[in-house]
């Protein structure tokens, strides 16, 4: 049986093929918007590491390593800035609680489904933040925790719908290292 290619069966076959196009179109946006909010209770925001870095041949400073995980299945999240400020704790004192010391990254960067970015962030210190630091490290045997308050602000191309982007933010204690 020879099938006729009319431009009436040639209009009515693309039709067709269109209509299934876009069924399958909306069908995987739609799958990937109900996991929009799973995504959102599932991100990890954390600071890995916060090394005291003190090498005469540069400025003291602080280095944070600052890692956001999406192990869900969600992939139209944008971080578009993250935030860090610490100060630090030692037996029952502190040091930097009333002035922490603060960073920011402006970012523009998609996170996929399933993975892990990770930022470094650099807050240089003044002399003397730096030699308190020191000196409380020495004085403490290395017992000085870093408290640490992280903020990103997400995006996603619901915005337009939600109204304002999505804000992460996470407060944890992290042991002091040297570097």
């Amino acid at each position: 049986m020879m099938i006729q290619l009319s431009a009436r069966n040639i209009l009515s076959w693309t039709f067709i093929l269109l209509s299934v196009a876009s069924i399958l179109n909306i069908s995987l946006a739609t799958v990937n918007y109900l996991g929009f909010y799973t995504a959102l209770s599932q991100l990890q925001f954390r600071a890995t590491t916060i090394t005291f870095e003190q090498r005469s041949t540069s400025q003291p400073s602080i280095l944070a390593r600052v890692v956001l995980d999406n192990p869900a299945n969600y992939a139209g999240l944008t971080v578009d800035y993250v935030s860090l400020l610490t100060y630090f704790t030692y037996s029952n004192s502190s040091l930097l609680r009333d002035h922490p010391l603060t960073d920011y990254l402006t970012l523009d960067e998609a996170i996929g489904a399933h993975t892990e970015a990770a930022w470094d962030m650099k807050i240089p210190l003044v002399s003397q933040a730096a030699s308190s630091l020191s000196s409380i490290y020495q004085e403490n045997s290395g017992n000085v925790t870093a408290h640490v308050i992280l903020t990103a602000r997400l995006s996603t191309f619901l915005d337009v719908f939600i109204g304002n982007k999505i804000s992460l933010s996470n407060e944890q204690n992290i042991t002091l290292a040297i570097g």
